[in-house]
């Protein structure tokens, strides 16, 4: 069991690359990889104007890459 270390410097990765992305209003949720579901992304997606707020679930996607500008389509289409 792993145990907080006083003084240590803990970094931790976010995989999730839309969340870097200033131009889109994407508020991350989760990324993920198992056997059945595959590569999968979840995201909150607030519309420019405010109105809209979307939860977007992808799962199995065509890779860990693809599940990015396959959920940016999901989030065009839908707005």
């Amino acid at each position: 069991m792993s145990r907080i270390q006083p003084g240590h410097k803990y970094e931790w990765e976010n995989t999730n690359s839309m969340l870097w992305e200033s131009s889109r209003c994407y508020h991350g949720i989760k990324t993920g990889v198992t056997l059945t579901a595959g590569p999968s992304l979840a995201v909150n997606y607030r519309s420019k104007c405010g109105k809209f707020d979307f939860i977007v679930v992808l799962l199995n996607s065509k890779s860990r890459e693809a599940r990015f500008t396959e959920i940016a389509k999901l989030v065009d289409w839908a707005c």
